[in-house]
């Protein structure tokens, strides 16, 4: 925002209205607000952010909402488990492995995780 407001007293009071829509999920209110009420510097940094929201508009979740419910908003905890998880079992068997082989091994562990690996490994038998 720094880069598209005129200075930074404009950007700050931009963001302090922009950054509580979008974290509520309303992208809409935070697109109409940036392409009419903004006071523009650099206009390519303006339309970057005007196509961004457009694109990303139905993709913006409710923030706000998900925290409220417990519920993870990164991905942070889930890459912590798989490094744990294959990492650990890797390292605790003192193997080397490619990153071809070391993939492979996620997707196996991830299926059995799922509760997939029946499916995979034995499809139904036809009757």
């Amino acid at each position: 925002m720094l880069m598209i407001a005129i200075n930074k007293l404009e950007k700050s009071k931009h963001l302090k209205f922009i950054v509580p829509q979008l974290w509520q999920g309303k992208a809409a209110i935070a697109l109409e607000f940036s392409k009419h009420q903004v006071s523009i510097k650099n206009q390519d940094k303006w339309r970057e952010l005007i196509g961004y929201l457009k694109k990303h508009q139905q993709k913006i979740i409710n923030y706000n909402h998900c925290n409220q419910m417990g519920k993870n908003i990164g991905s942070e905890r889930v890459l912590k488990g798989v490094d744990l998880t294959v990492g650990q079992w890797q390292k605790n068997k003192e193997m080397s492995w490619r990153p071809l082989g070391s993939k492979a091994l996620c997707l196996l562990k991830v299926a059995k995780f799922n509760g997939q690996w029946q499916h995979l490994w034995l499809p139904p038998q036809a009757t």
